[in-house]
């Protein structure tokens, strides 16, 4: 009736060091993967020109016309875009806090 055995101190001991040990490898692992991810969202690499053409394509420009086209997420999209503007490749022609609206600008 009494239920299982309580552990020994020595056993409680090693049991709490092992789990330690895998928590800081746990999070070590996702410390490494987020470093990544966010990488990916500040500095990713693209192809300018497979991207300017996508661009050149579409009348107007959004964060989800673009992700939806290039294949990327929206985050990334976003990104894009900001560094496009930065380089003056596109402008913002209309815009909010939720949507803005960008259009290639001509050469």
């Amino acid at each position: 009736m009494g239920g299982a055995k309580k552990k020994s101190i020595s056993q409680m001991e090693k049991a709490q060091i092992l789990k330690e040990r895998k928590e800081k490898k746990e999070k070590r692992e996702r410390a490494q993967a987020g470093t990544t991810e966010r990488l990916f969202r500040i500095g990713f690499s693209y192809d300018e020109g497979k991207v300017i053409d996508a661009m050149n394509k579409m009348k107007v420009i959004t964060p989800s016309t673009l992700a939806s086209q290039l294949n990327i997420t929206l985050s990334a999209a976003k990104e894009l875009l900001r560094d496009m503007e930065r380089k003056r490749l596109v402008r913002q022609v209309l815009g909010n806090s939720r949507l803005k609206i960008f259009s290639a600008v001509s050469a």
